[in-house]
């Protein structure tokens, strides 16, 4: 790939973060807000800290799941330009959905930082949405696209959230071809 081809990805895939961040973990969870005007419910203020705190860590990790996608995957997130190989590397060792993680974390911290349970309740409702449509859509799409190399990313790696090395599961990590090993 030609560093004009990457940089042309690169843009494309900022401009997609853009909107979706723009969209899901903004604009939506201060639509959610406005609701505090109606039925005010205030999250106690040591609230604000920590989620400060997590959406660091958490913003942090959305952004390190994105890169590869375009450096590895030669795409980006954007489900219409997706990448053209199986990400395996960063965060992507622990968790299928790191980006998803990271983002469903921030609008949780934000509602943290914020002291409003509706924009937790738009977390919850956002997370049950995005479970389905991993699970309907996403999944089945990717397991057509990267065929056995996918099916068995799946049975190694958790969706959501890291889980400490299981009886049954191994730690995925690329091997030379861009496979998995072991």
């Amino acid at each position: 790939m030609t560093e004009r081809e990457t940089l042309r990805i690169f843009l494309r895939a900022h401009g997609y973060a853009v909107f979706v961040i723009g969209t899901f973990v903004v604009a939506l969870p201060l639509a959610a807000l406005q609701l505090d005007r109606v039925i005010s419910l205030e999250l106690p203020l040591w609230c604000r800290y920590v989620g400060i705190v997590t959406f660091a860590i958490c913003g942090s990790l959305s952004y390190s799941a994105f890169l590869p996608f375009i450096t590895k995957g030669r795409g980006t997130a954007f489900p219409t330009d997706p990448p053209r190989t199986l990400v395996l590397v960063g965060p992507y060792r622990y968790t299928r959905n790191p980006m998803y993680v990271g983002n469903l974390g921030m609008i949780f911290s934000l509602g943290l930082i914020v002291r409003s349970l509706w924009v937790l309740v738009y977390f919850v409702l956002l997370a049950i949405v995005t479970h389905l449509y991993i699970t309907r859509h996403e999944e089945p799409v990717l397991e057509k696209r990267f065929g056995v190399e996918y099916t068995a990313y799946k049975l190694a790696v958790p969706r959501w959230l890291p889980a400490l090395r299981r009886a049954g599961r191994q730690r995925v990590r690329p091997d030379a071809k861009g496979g998995l090993a072991e």
